[in-house]
């Protein structure tokens, strides 16, 4: 009987509860519409959005590949300002914001040997989309490409101290693709010499010259050091100053092998000096 009896009291107390959310359902049928209608909607937005994103990455890759394979660098840095502009969100926009950067920095290093102000405004435009690229991509090989142009427009304007540290970044990231190059240009910029020559290249305002000469002369080289050990902070040479030849001419020393004259044939016909009686000494 209390087996029964419990039995009964479950029975009537889950009808009790079915009862009363059926009666809060009835009451509340418009909500639990609207709910599930909202969430079937953001599944289906969620979907399309998904698809759409889809379809957008590859109509923008094909436009991407498009441009590159035109035969024009005019009508290929067209075809990637518009991928660049249209689709900077997802990856072949930063792609191509990548390659315009490397377009605008090979055309400024170009143009710095005839014309600082041109050149430098180019490697400004590239450092600007190497910079927008950088803080638009999600994946981390293109920031990394990104920050490896960051570090070229700075090595090249000779901000040694900038370029040094976006190199860092790249060097000591052990997944790192570019791990190896940074550790090898950090080495380079420390460098004396690079140090020295950094600092006459941004001391150095030269105006536009005509196109094939170059903005640093046979005197700007002359003012750069002699030697190595005369850069600033390099260490004296192992071998000290007998490595070094001395300034001053050295004396003629007698050559142990006959001369050509003294080689020579004798003449058929005897000269005044062969047929001059030898003095006493010899000579």
């Amino acid at each position: 009987m209390k087996t029964e009896r419990r039995h009964e009291l479950e029975k009537n107390q889950l009808a009790d509860w079915l009862g009363h959310k059926l009666s809060w359902a009835e009451q509340n049928a418009s909500t639990l519409v609207a709910a599930v209608v909202g969430v079937v909607v953001v599944i289906g937005v969620a979907a399309y959005w998904q698809n759409s994103r889809a379809e957008r990455s590859l109509t923008a890759w094909n436009e991407y590949f498009d441009a590159v394979e035109k035969r024009d660098r005019v009508v290929v840095a067209q075809g990637l300002e518009k991928v660049a502009a249209n689709d900077s969100d997802i990856v072949p926009g930063q792609m191509a914001e990548i390659l315009l950067a490397d377009i605008a920095m090979n055309e400024g290093i170009e143009q710095l040997s005839t014309d600082r102000e041109g050149g430098e405004k180019l490697l400004n435009d590239a450092k600007n989309r190497y910079m927008a690229a950088r803080s638009a991509a999600s994946d981390p090989r293109l920031k990394e490409r990104a920050t490896l142009g960051l570090a070229r427009f700075f090595e090249t304007m000779g901000l040694l101290d900038d370029a040094i540290r976006e190199y860092k970044t790249l060097a000591d990231n052990p997944q790192c693709l570019y791990k190896l190059d940074a550790q090898r240009k950090l080495e380079y910029l420390s460098m004396p010499a690079t140090i020295v020559f950094a600092k006459a290249y941004r001391d150095r305002k030269p105006a536009p010259q005509p196109a094939g000469t170059s903005m640093f002369n046979l005197d700007d080289l002359n003012k750069l050091p002699k030697s190595e050990a005369s850069f600033p902070g390099a260490k004296p040479s192992a071998t000290g100053a007998a490595a070094t030849p001395a300034a001053t001419t050295p004396a003629a020393v007698p050559s142990s092998t006959p001369s050509a004259s003294a080689t020579a044939a004798p003449s058929a016909t005897p000269t005044a000096s062969a047929t001059a009686k030898p003095s006493a000494t010899g000579k």
